[in-house]
């Protein structure tokens, strides 16, 4: 039962992906832009938070050096994919089940990207701010954090959040049946706990990150991309 339930959902979200619901298509070409500058040839040791099934940083990896790649994620059937999807692009694969938030004070290397995409939101509001801590203490020197999640506005309540975005976005998602957009409304209403997005910056801010660039497609998708050093934070739009 419990692996006939992980497969319904992650259909689900593969055909979120597919259907570019949620700016993957966008945020995958930005990644791609972000790191021939910053790492053309570099060997590359990879943190992945909330992996998934890593197929996503399988395809931002391909035909780079990658020494080596660990990704954490509470799904161990996705984890089983994981492993399936980085063989052969990374020298070394590592994938742990778990607690992403448990996982990373466990680890003693230094990693030159750490990634996260639609995961961190799942956190608490002190969850989110002591990974961000725990995740530039992992950072290489030059090192990028790229995130990828979904935010609230200045003032805007978990539940004015809620309501918008399901009318803004899952009400549209035309290719999903009745069901399937009645299991993802469960999944965002008792899941989903995204963060103010000034409150993330200055976490950001607080951890010593600064903002390098963060793209923007839409009112509740973003990415940022967070390098080591705060000096001073650029302006969020």
């Amino acid at each position: 039962m419990k692996q006939d339930l992980f497969t319904k959902h992650w259909n689900i979200y593969q055909e979120i992906i597919a259907r570019n619901y949620m700016q993957h298509r966008e945020f995958g070409e930005e990644i791609r832009q972000v790191l021939d500058r910053r790492f053309p040839d570099q060997p590359l040791r990879v943190l992945d938070l909330g992996c998934g099934d890593a197929r996503q940083m399988a395809d931002q990896l391909k035909g780079r050096a990658v020494e080596s790649y660990t990704g954490f994620d509470l799904a161990g059937p996705a984890l089983v994919l994981a492993q399936k999807n980085m063989q052969g692009l990374a020298q070394e694969v590592q994938v742990r089940e778990g607690k992403m938030e448990d996982w990373i004070t466990r680890e003693e290397g230094a990693f030159h990207l750490i990634y996260s995409s639609y995961a961190i939101h799942h956190l608490s509001d002190p969850e989110k701010k002591a990974l961000l801590a725990e995740v530039r203490k992992k950072l290489a020197p030059g090192g990028l954090f790229i995130l990828i999640d979904t935010y609230r506005t200045g003032g805007e309540s978990r539940e004015e959040y809620l309501d918008t975005y399901l009318k803004q976005n899952l009400d549209q998602w035309a290719t999903l049946s009745a069901e399937q957009k009645g299991l993802v409304r469960d999944h965002i209403v008792n899941y989903d706990f995204p963060a103010i997005l000034r409150d993330m910056m200055e976490w950001a801010g607080e951890a010593g990150f600064e903002l390098e660039e963060s793209p923007v497609y839409d009112r509740f998708h973003r990415m940022m991309v967070l390098s080591e050093g705060l000096t001073e934070s650029h302006p969020i739009s």
